[in-house]
């Protein structure tokens, strides 16, 4: 990610626990940081967000875990929304 140029980006708070980042590169590629996890889309999908951090946030069906299921899912949309600018 070093010396990528940032196209879009999107911070926000309260959805869970920590923040959440959304960023669009210029070379096309959309990247979601949750907490301290700072990943490519394509990263989440193969890790998964339930399996990420299940030492703070296990898989249980809790609230706590819910919502950081969720807040993910608000930040994929709001990433695969973003447009590069011509």
């Amino acid at each position: 990610m070093e010396g990528k140029a940032v196209a879009s980006m999107r911070v926000f708070s309260g959805l869970y626990d920590y923040q959440v980042w959304v960023v669009l590169f210029e070379d096309g590629s959309r990247w979601v940081r949750m907490g301290c996890y700072f990943k490519s889309l394509e990263e989440w999908a193969k890790i998964g967000i339930r399996k990420s951090n299940l030492r703070e946030f296990p898989d249980d069906g809790s609230d706590h875990s819910e919502n950081r299921v969720a807040a993910f899912e608000f930040a994929e949309k709001a990433v695969l929304r973003m447009k590069l600018e011509a």
